[in-house]
């Protein structure tokens, strides 16, 4: 999980860089997201694909594996109109898988709830307050993450 959600993408844009192909590794521009986003989207892709059939994993980690690669394909198609925050799209793949999942368990979770809310909301205001992005950009990415997560609950479940 590790190398594939994380590893990979770093090598990839290392290397985008180190050939020419984007001006920093921030991704400071639309253009310099577009190898990236598709290049992840691959490695998402991937992780879901192996894991859907593996009956040894929680159906809740092929559904986050899911909920990834289909926010992440959004934010590659709405990288087209703006610079959507890559930020805000992981946080609301975060707010929704738990959210979900404290929907499907039957313990609660009001405490992990709180605090990806929170986590979200410090990030998010972190992203404005750095000028990195207009609200509309932060907006945008947390409604790609959440609708990446219940379209995964709705594919898995």
């Amino acid at each position: 999980f590790f190398v594939m959600y994380t590893v990979f993408p770093l090598v990839t844009i290392l290397l985008a860089k180190g050939l020419g192909f984007v001006q920093s590794i921030h991704l400071h521009t639309q253009r310099d997201r577009i190898i990236p986003y598709i290049a992840c989207g691959l490695y998402y892709f991937w992780m879901w694909y192996v894991l859907r059939n593996q009956p040894q994993f929680p159906q809740e980690l092929v559904m986050l594996s899911l909920s990834i690669f289909i926010a992440s394909s959004l934010g590659l198609m709405l990288n087209s109109y703006l610079k959507i925050s890559m930020h805000g799209i992981s946080l609301g793949v975060m707010v929704a898988f738990v959210c979900i999942v404290a929907f499907l368990a039957s313990i609660n979770f009001g405490a992990y709830i709180s605090i990806a809310l929170l986590v979200a909301g410090l990030v998010s205001t972190a992203r404005l307050i750095n000028s990195d992005h207009h609200p509309v950009e932060v907006y945008a990415g947390l409604a790609a993450g959440i609708l990446g997560g219940l379209a995964a609950y709705y594919f898995v479940y």
